[in-house]
């Protein structure tokens, strides 16, 4: 395979790939984005960057790019919430972005914590309450009662 067609190739597989991916300038203009960021984000070619992320106005993108160096931010867009993985390629003086939703993960994560609250709650109750019987039992008590506290 030639350099071209390898190169034909992997404009397609970029195009093809499911997560969007954006190509931004050293102006923080955007110059592309394959299929999946088209149904994504309502970006327009030569729009700036801050158009779709508010946090790019504070982005030295120059510097990124000129140095190639990567960068990872999270960003809520409408209810979504998106990762960003921006690569500078100091060779053709832009930035690649690439975009992965990350909603469901966050959301997923969330409820586990919850539950993990949940359960070292009534882990911790349990303890308690397996402890002081067992004191009691010790001290030759038949039963004993637990109060329980909450916080107002």
């Amino acid at each position: 395979m030639t350099r071209k067609q390898l190169s034909a190739e992997l404009g397609l597989a970029e195009e093809l790939h499911p997560d969007p991916i954006l190509v931004v300038d050293t102006e923080n203009r955007l110059i592309s984005g394959n299929a999946a960021a088209r149904n994504t984000f309502a970006v327009t070619e030569g729009a700036p960057l801050s158009s779709l992320l508010s946090s790019a106005k504070h982005l030295d993108l120059k510097t990124l790019i000129e140095h190639g160096n990567q960068l990872s931010l999270c960003a809520q867009i409408e209810s979504r919430l998106f990762r960003f993985i921006l690569q500078g390629v100091p060779q053709s003086q832009c930035c690649y972005l690439y975009v992965r939703d990350i909603s469901d993960v966050h959301l997923a994560h969330t409820d586990l914590r919850a539950m993990l609250e949940v359960t070292r709650a009534l882990t911790q109750d349990n303890l308690f309450n397996a402890l002081v019987r067992n004191l009691a039992q010790s001290c030759g008590m038949c039963y004993a009662n637990v109060a329980t506290f909450s916080e107002a």
